[in-house]
């Protein structure tokens, strides 16, 4: 069966489409027939980058987004399906994760209701391809008393577990978050900030869009007083499972600790890269498990610098899933096209070690369409 996955991270650089061949009960067999990664126009990014921020956007503008989106997915589904020459009635539904704008789990607030967005029409995706899609994996999570985050530890398992070894699988997005196989067990949470706190610096300070292979954090020195104070978070204390996001780790965050420092830029820079090493550091500790190697995922495995930090600070091999033969770019959308697929042939999926989700269910919300698939 064939699955589309698409995944927009929290980075929020554009989306992810894979097409996967799944076998009928082995993740480990899949195979991805195709795979596109499509950076989001101005027109979408930059309000998507103010609505994160939490600075003020008319609701209109945030509904035009939520269509928008729906829009460009639809868009790059088809062009991928031309440019690979595959027919649309090949595939069996895809699995849309939307672009998070606002994350708010259980522990969060504890005067609010638990709460997710993820803008990206599926009504409207779905229309556009003609592909029934299944969305709103995260608030279904929410609603059985989950985190909504982290979900791909569950395809962690399928992919990445080996037998008498304790592997820690990290992704690094805008958020890192980190899933240990020990065994049959599997935990995961979100350990604190990867990259989305260093774009944004390196987007104000040098207005480039990421520190391309951790270049300029290379250049500056670890201020160790900085570094305490960010790690001084109540986040980073508390017991998982939990989540997070860019509402907590954002611009104003690291700028109520800056105005204590007067510091070279490029030093604030090395500073967080260092704070997501020690950040995950904090996290596999709270396991007590003893790591006999990590694996690493996400668009962060291109900063080269900070892998290199990783492997310095930690006593076992950090790896790139690369060597296990699973590009690293897509794995979160190879997670969709999976969620899709169990959702499709009504397949529970027990996330209770990583979100705290209070029961087994069959995860996503069906938009379908009408059509035909020969069944």
């Amino acid at each position: 069966m064939l699955f589309i996955g698409v995944m927009s991270g929290t980075s929020c650089d554009g989306a992810d489409v894979v097409i996967v061949e799944f076998s009928e009960d082995d993740a480990r067999t899949l195979k991805v027939v195709a795979a596109q990664t499509t950076p989001y126009h101005d027109s979408i990014k930059q309000p998507l980058l103010k609505l994160i921020a939490n600075q003020p956007v008319p609701i209109s503008t945030v509904s035009q987004l939520d269509a928008q989106l729906g829009v460009f997915y639809a868009d790059v589904i088809n062009e991928l399906l031309k440019s690979h020459s595959i027919d649309k009635t090949q595939i069996r539904a895809i699995g849309l994760h939307g672009q998070t704008v606002c994350h708010q789990p259980s522990g969060f607030q504890a005067e609010l209701v638990a709460n997710t967005i993820q803008l990206g029409s599926a009504t409207i995706t779905a229309q556009r391809t003609d592909i029934t899609t299944i969305a709103n994996f995260r608030q279904m999570d929410l609603a059985y008393g989950g985190q909504g985050a982290p979900l791909a530890p569950a395809l962690h398992q399928q992919l990445f577990s080996q037998v008498d070894k304790t592997v820690a699988v990290l992704n690094l997005g805008g958020i890192a978050n980190v899933t240990i196989l020990n065994g049959n067990d599997v935990i995961g949470f979100d350990t604190g900030p990867a990259s989305c706190l260093m774009d944004e610096y390196i987007q104000i300070h040098r207005n480039l869009s990421f520190d391309e292979s951790g270049h300029w954090a290379r250049q500056g020195v670890v201020n160790e007083a900085l570094l305490a104070d960010l790690l001084a978070d109540n986040y980073f204390k508390l017991a998982y499972p939990k989540s997070t996001g860019r509402e907590l780790f954002n611009q104003f965050w690291l700028d109520k600790h800056l105005c204590n420092y007067e510091l070279p830029v490029v030093d604030v820079q090395r500073t967080l890269l260092q704070l997501t090493v020690e950040s995950v550091a904090l996290g596999l500790n709270q396991t007590e498990l003893t790591i006999d190697e990590m694996v690493v995922c996400g668009g962060g495995v291109h900063n080269t610098f900070l892998l290199h930090e990783l492997q310095k600070y930690f006593n076992f091999k950090v790896n790139s899933s690369t060597v296990l033969g699973v590009d690293p770019d897509f794995v979160e959308a190879i997670l969709m096209a999976w969620m899709g697929k169990l959702n499709i042939t009504n397949q529970s999926l027990d996330l209770a070690s990583v979100t705290g989700c209070e029961e087994a269910h069959v995860y996503g919300i069906q938009y379908k369409v009408n059509k035909s698939y020969g069944e």
